[in-house]
């Protein structure tokens, strides 16, 4: 492994938060739940698709991408929630507290005053082709932040790459707009990543070209 572990949302890159919800269920597996089935073998393979998607940052492969899933499974509220569409898997969405990701990136939020362990980490989400655009992914949002705020989180939070300065920046790459999910970019939270950085399991990996993670917040006590 060349660049990674560490936490970055990700999010499947035409994963729509439009109207039109479709007639989907949802189901909660906490933990070590997270390894049963259909969860592991849908979850899973759909992750490392994210991550391939992010080829200019990223060198991983299936060991690696299982390594990382399991580790956020086993982290503090770590949870993900399933969509079901007639009974079949349609889509996840995945969060943590997020006190426990990336050492980095908590320091830059506790510089800028942020209590954060009253912030719920969104890490991931993955809509299957079939089910985008029918405002899947806004429910699975709703779905997540109703489970952070019944293990007491007032906020939530997520982030993103910065690639504007990245060098090996796809040319049709677009930052996806949160703002749509409710979420706020902070302005005074700076976070860059360069040189060694020390991973969630404790290894240190290098990363080539420094760059900026960009957050957004959500307040959940409304």
């Amino acid at each position: 492994m060349k660049r990674l572990l560490f936490a970055l949302f990700l999010f499947s890159a035409i994963s729509n938060v439009a109207a039109n919800l479709g007639n989907y269920s949802f189901k909660v597996f906490e933990g070590n739940d997270q390894f049963q089935e259909p969860v592991y073998s849908f979850a899973l393979p759909r992750f490392m698709q994210l991550m391939n998607s992010y080829p200019y940052l990223y060198d991983i492969n299936y060991d690696e991408t299982r390594e990382i899933y399991d580790l956020w499974a086993l982290r503090k509220d770590s949870t993900i929630i399933m969509a079901y569409c007639d009974g079949e898997p349609a889509g996840y969405i995945r969060g943590m507290g997020f006190d426990i990701i990336l050492s980095v990136m908590v320091q830059a939020c506790k510089d800028a005053g942020l209590d954060v362990q009253t912030y719920y980490y969104i890490s991931d989400e993955f809509i299957d082709p079939a089910h985008r655009n029918k405002g899947l992914s806004k429910q699975l949002f709703k779905e997540l932040e109703a489970y952070a705020v019944s293990q007491g989180y007032l906020h939530g939070v997520l982030d993103s790459e910065a690639h504007e300065n990245h060098p090996l920046k796809p040319k049709n790459f677009k930052e996806i707009d949160y703002s749509k999910l409710g979420y706020t970019l902070s302005s005074e939270v700076v976070c860059i990543l360069s040189g060694d950085v020390q991973a969630e399991n404790g290894n240190t990996f290098t990363v080539d070209h420094p760059h900026q993670i960009d957050f957004w917040f959500k307040d959940l006590s409304n």
